[in-house]
């Protein structure tokens, strides 16, 4: 299963939404970027997209509006690696990830989902303690994992064919007068471990 290569889609992926979060406007300026201003920024920041994220991941952006409702988170735990780091430097997590073989030959079979759980996010969203992995069901014995945040999650994003784009939208649609307890991205994976849909969720303290 070509787990590698949906991986460096998703490392691709992860630092083009996170350059655009990390870089984006504070909330007294938001309102001064017109629309116009908007999609110029988003265009320079996917021109960089690979040939294979353009043909894996569509580009109808009106197909998926960012949409907020209530759930609960749909795991408790997720198992795998973990680092207090910068956030645009998540692809080194990612790399320790695929390569981590001991976690990989866990599984009990092919993975149906990889989840990326950020906590204690730096109030300049610059940091954050990074967990990339598994539900805890999914690995043999089942091991406890980092234990999500107790509460309602709101769903930020979910869909199928879920664009760069539409990612970055998503992060800037968060409520930055608030404070961010966690925020959980579900990859969902057929058993080529291509990416069929994600789900975005957030908890606010």
């Amino acid at each position: 299963m070509n787990l590698f290569v949906s991986i460096l889609t998703s490392i691709i992926i992860v630092v083009i939404v996170w350059f655009g979060v990390i870089y984006q406007p504070s909330s007294t300026d938001i309102d001064i970027i017109t629309s116009d201003q908007a999609h110029e920024i988003a265009k320079e920041i996917t021109a960089g997209t690979s040939p294979f994220i353009a043909k894996k991941i569509k580009t109808n952006t009106d197909k998926n509006d960012v949409k907020y409702a209530v759930y609960n988170t749909p795991v408790r735990s997720v198992f795998g690696v973990e680092q207090h780091m910068k956030i645009n430097d998540i692809e080194q997590l990612w790399s320790k990830f695929y390569r981590d073989q001991a976690l990989q030959s866990k599984l009990n079979d092919y993975p149906t989902a990889a989840y990326v759980l950020y906590r204690n996010i730096s109030k300049d969203f610059k940091n954050a303690d990074i967990t990339i992995g598994y539900h805890s069901d999914e690995l043999s014995n089942k091991p406890t994992g980092v234990l999500l945040p107790v509460g309602y999650y709101q769903t930020v994003l979910t869909g199928n064919d879920i664009t760069s784009i539409q990612l970055l939208k998503a992060w800037q649609k968060l409520d930055f007068s608030r404070e961010v307890t966690a925020v959980i991205e579900r990859h969902q994976l057929n058993k080529s471990a291509d990416v069929t849909s994600v789900r975005m969720q957030v908890i606010y303290k």
